[in-house]
C-alpha cells in the first residue's frame, strides 16, 4: 500500500496519511460509539455489556460473569452484535448454565469444571513417562514448565522441583547426570502425589450475587529462613498485590496486612532514616498502604509460610492454605496481638549512619610570607 502511494507522487501523500490513520485506529468495544465522526451515543441498554467487553477481554478470549441465565442471553446477543460491527465474530460459548453436555473447558490455560464451577491446573500429559526415567535436570525442567498456574494457588506444591533444580545447578550436575539419591528420593515422593493436582481447585466465583463489601487480608512471607531484607521484599509485593486487587474490585471496606517479621514491621511503622535498600521499599509500602493496617502474625499460623517451604500435593490439599487461620472468622479481639513492643536489634543495622568529620587546620604565618602583602619594595621599607 505504501509503495503504491509513493509511486504516485506527493499529490497522494494526504491519501496515504488518511489510510494509515484508519489502519492504526485501535478497535475497542466502544469504538463505534466513541469516535468523533460517529456521534451516536451509547444506548443505555448496552452500557453494561460494553463494560463486560472492556474488562473481560484478554487477547481474543472473553471471560466474564453474570448473575443468571437471562443476563447471559442478553450479554451473548448484545456482545455478538457489538463485536460484529468491528468484523469480529464471537463463537465457542461456554458457561456453567449451558444445556450442552460438557464437563471441562480450558479458560486462559486453566481447567474449568463447569459442573462444580471451579478452576484447577491441568495435569501434565507426560507424568507417567517421567516415572520410568532417572531423575535428571533434563527430566525436571519439563515437569516444572508443564504446570501453568498464573494465579499461584498451587505455589507451595510447585516449589520442590524448582528447589531440586536449584540444588542440581549448585552441585554442577550435568543435564543427563542422575541426581544424588537424597534429591531423587524427594522427587519420587513428590511425583507420587501429582494425581492430586486436579483436586487442588478454587471457586471461579469469589463473591455472592449481592455483597456490599468485604475485608481483604494479605499474608506475606519470603523464605524458610528469616532474612529481614527478603521479608521486606515480600511485604512490598503484598502492598502491590493489595493495590491491584482493590483497583479491580473497588469494594474492600478494610485491608489488613500480616507479616511474621518483627524487624520488617518496625521498619514500616517507624519513620527513621533507613539505608537506601530498606528506605526505598519502606517508602513504597507507606505510599501504598496505611501503616496502622500492618500487623504481626506468628510464623506457625501464617499461611504464606507454606509457600516458602516444600510440600507435596496431598499435603497442600489438607493445609490451611485454602482458608487461612481459623481466628480470621472470629471477632477482631481474638486476633493475634499486633503491637510491636520492642525494636529488634537487627532493625538498627539498616539505620542510616551519619559520619561527621572535623578538619583542624593551623594558621601559622611564616615571617617571609608577610612580604606577599606588599606590591613594592619601597612599601616594605
Amino acid at each position: 500500500m505504501v509503495g503504491e502511494h509513493w509511486m504516485l507522487g506527493n499529490k497522494n501523500l494526504s491519501s496515504l496519511s488518511s489510510s494509515l490513520r484508519r489502519f492504526l485506529q485501535p478497535f475497542s468495544a466502544e469504538c463505534h460509539y466513541k469516535l468523533p465522526s460517529r456521534t451516536r451515543k451509547i444506548p443505555e441498554s448496552l452500557r453494561k455489556t460494553i463494560g463486560h467487553l472492556k474488562e473481560g477481554f484478554y487477547v481474543d478470549n472473553l471471560v466474564t460473569s453474570v448473575n443468571d441465565a437471562t443476563e447471559l442471553e442478553q450479554l451473548k446477543s448484545q456482545s455478538i452484535e457489538i463485536m460484529k460491527e468491528g468484523a469480529f465474530e464471537l463463537r465457542c460459548w461456554a458457561s456453567n448454565d449451558s444445556k450442552e453436555d460438557q464437563d471441562k473447558q480450558m479458560v486462559l490455560g486453566l481447567s474449568w469444571d463447569v459442573v462444580s464451577d471451579e478452576l484447577s491446573c491441568k495435569l501434565p500429559a507426560n507424568t507417567d513417562c517421567t516415572q520410568e526415567k532417572p531423575v535428571t535436570k533434563r527430566v525436571l525442567l519439563p515437569v516444572i514448565k508443564s504446570v501453568y498456574d498464573p494465579i499461584g494457588f498451587t505455589a507451595p506444591a510447585l516449589l520442590l522441583p524448582k528447589l531440586l533444580m536449584q540444588e542440581a545447578w549448585r552441585g554442577k550436575i550435568g543435564w543427563d547426570e542422575v541426581l544424588p539419591v537424597e534429591l531423587e528420593h524427594k522427587y519420587r515422593l513428590w511425583e507420587k502425589t501429582m494425581h492430586f493436582m486436579s483436586k487442588c481447585s478454587i471457586s471461579r466465583r469469589s463473591f455472592a450475587e449481592n455483597y456490599d463489601d468485604f475485608t481483604l487480608h494479605i499474608f506475606t512471607d519470603a523464605y524458610a529462613s528469616t532474612i529481614p531484607r527478603l521479608e521486606l521484599l515480600g511485604a512490598a509485593l503484598g502492598a502491590r498485590l493489595a493495590e491491584t486487587v482493590d483497583s479491580i474490585l473497588r469494594t474492600a471496606s478494610k485491608t489488613y496486612f500480616w507479616c511474621d517479621s518483627m524487624v520488617v514491621l518496625r521498619w514500616i511503622k517507624k519513620k527513621k532514616p533507613w539505608n537506601t535498600f530498606v528506605g526505598n521499599r519502606v517508602k513504597e509500602i507507606r505510599d501504598l498502604t496505611n501503616i496502622d493496617d500492618w500487623r504481626h502474625v506468628p510464623g506457625e499460623v501464617n499461611p504464606a509460610d507454606l509457600a516458602t517451604r516444600c510440600c507435596d500435593w496431598s499435603d497442600l490439599l489438607q493445609s490451611k492454605w485454602w482458608e487461612g487461620p481459623g481466628w480470621l472468622y472470629n471477632d477482631e479481639e481474638s486476633w493475634p496481638c499486633s503491637e510491636v513492643s520492642e525494636t529488634p536489634d537487627e532493625a538498627f543495622l539498616e539505620r542510616h549512619k551519619t559520619v561527621v568529620t572535623n578538619l583542624a587546620t593551623g594558621n601559622k604565618v611564616r615571617f617571609e610570607d608577610r612580604f606577599l602583602y606588599f606590591s613594592s619594595y619601597k612599601k616594605i621599607l
